[in-house]
């Protein structure tokens, strides 16, 4: 018996996109509680002070906002890779409808950007809910006669 490559889904690449996708959302975490310490570090330093200055305070809560920035960026890219594999790699996944609809609700509550983004996840998750859903095929075997 031999597979035959033609009756396989090329389903690899998107499976590792969403993968990587699905990784990257770890990366909001990640800038959330960088941004949190960070920012109880710069009310720290300005409680400190003697004399509370204005700048250093805006200039340590600048500083902070760049681990969200990254944090967001970071997710973004992953939802954008995840939405590929669902759509140009034809990936179909329980845990990928799952991940999608969950990231969908999380990042509808981030008005205005995240609701769009959000919404466009949502869609995607209930519109490919049956394909996402159902049981994975197994690749078809063909016997060689004689």
């Amino acid at each position: 018996m031999e597979t035959d490559p033609e009756m396989i889904p090329p389903v690899s690449k998107g499976r590792d996109l969403a993968r990587v996708g699905a990784w990257l959302q770890v990366g909001l975490v990640i800038g959330m509680v960088m941004t949190v310490g960070g920012m109880v570090r710069a009310f720290r330093l300005v409680g400190a002070a003697e004399v509370a200055d204005p700048a250093k305070l805006s200039a340590a809560i600048g500083e902070v906002l760049i681990y969200i920035m990254v944090g967001v960026v970071m997710s973004l890219v992953g939802a954008v890779l995840m939405l590929v594999a669902v759509y140009s790699s034809g990936y179909r996944a329980q845990w990928l409808f799952w991940m999608l609809l969950g990231l969908g609700v999380v990042y509808a509550l981030a008005f205005p950007v995240g609701t769009v983004v959000g919404a466009v996840l949502i869609i995607t998750a209930l519109a490919k809910n049956q394909e996402l859903l159902a049981e994975p095929r197994k690749p078809q075997v063909r016997q060689r006669l004689g």
